[in-house]
């Protein structure tokens, strides 16, 4: 849209210029002749349309008035354009970056996420062997359960003092056993 306000304004501006040229000029030799005329020694001849020359001034103003604001429209539409090519330029500026730095986020983001699901893979594989090792170490304290339990059909005070007896015996060998110590010494 500037661009074609741009164009006609230009061809306006163009347009009126020469249209002024000409003016001056007809102006310009219309002024002389009337000079010629006056001092033209015939009367009677009453000579080539010359104009309103008193009113020229006015029409030139005018003219003038209305190049100007040709010459404004060109001013403020080239600024415009130019004002909007710079912030083209800064906004694609930014959008670039923009871009730039949320695909870098992205990649980052990718590897976190391939991080994350090799540590998930991991752990599971550790819960999977953790989980086998406590299975394995429950069916061994199963089949364990009746070995303790069935003591041979003792009951807790038998146990208790069969326990005691091989606690005392234990502790006789580890006195014999200790270097220096005599058979009397350990009781």
């Amino acid at each position: 849209m500037n661009a074609e306000s741009l164009k006609t304004a230009q061809d306006g501006l163009s347009a009126l210029n020469e249209a002024i040229l000409i003016l001056k000029s007809f102006y310009s030799q219309a002024g002389r002749a009337r000079v010629l005329l006056q001092t033209s020694a015939d009367p009677g001849f009453g000579g080539a349309y010359q104009g309103k020359q008193k009113s020229s001034g006015a029409i030139f103003a005018l003219l003038e008035n209305i190049a100007t604001d040709f010459q404004r429209t060109i001013s403020k539409t080239e600024q415009s354009e130019a004002d909007a090519a710079a912030e083209f330029v800064k906004l694609d500026r930014t959008a670039k970056e923009n871009v730039a730095s949320k695909e870098t986020k992205t990649k980052l983001d990718e590897q976190d996420l391939r991080s994350t699901n090799n540590n998930i893979a991991n752990t599971l594989d550790d819960l999977k062997t953790s989980t086998g090792l406590v299975d394995d170490a429950l069916k061994m304290i199963e089949s364990l359960k009746p070995a303790c339990l069935d003591a041979g059909g003792m009951n807790f005070k038998s146990r208790t003092a069969k326990r005691n007896e091989e606690v005392a015996a234990l502790q006789k060998a580890m006195c014999m056993l200790t270097p220096g110590k005599k058979e009397g010494d350990c009781k």
